[in-house]
């Protein structure tokens, strides 16, 4: 998979978990979809060129929100908001509905990101062999 590809499907997949995430925590929707296309983007370049199995692909996504809450909600947020950040205990505890959305965005957008991933390589098989031949068996490389 492309850099490219990999890019637009992290994208792609982290819309509408950026959306259910939105529902449920109710942040400004403008900062909150830039946020969601930035992660999503980040997503695509994590999976790298390897295919991954839907458990994996749900880790690697929980991994991603939980650094986007450690780096932006505890770190970059409030430095941008001219505060000292904190990692204490207590700024955590208060910042918890943040990682439980965090983490809700990672996964499910991992989850889709492979749904993707997975319908973009079976199309591009199909069309492959569909185009050079109907009588040619599926390769190894083709699910």
């Amino acid at each position: 998979m492309t850099l490219l590809r990999r890019l637009l499907f992290g994208i792609i997949a982290g819309l509408p978990a950026g959306a259910l995430v939105a529902v449920v925590t109710d942040p400004s929707w403008i900062p909150w979809a830039a946020h969601t296309v930035v992660l999503g983007a980040v997503l695509g370049l994590f999976f790298g060129d390897h295919r991954q199995s839907s458990g994996s692909a749900f880790s690697v996504g929980l991994l991603i929100g939980l650094l986007d809450w450690v780096t932006w909600t505890l770190t970059l947020a409030p430095a941008l908001e001219g505060e000292q950040p904190s990692w204490t205990i207590a700024v955590a505890v208060a910042r918890f509905p943040d990682l439980v959305g965090a983490a809700l965005f990672g996964g499910t957008a991992g989850l889709a990101f492979h749904a993707l991933s997975r319908a973009g390589t079976v199309l591009g098989c199909l069309t492959y062999h569909h185009l050079s031949s109907l009588f040619v068996p599926l390769s190894a490389a083709c699910p």
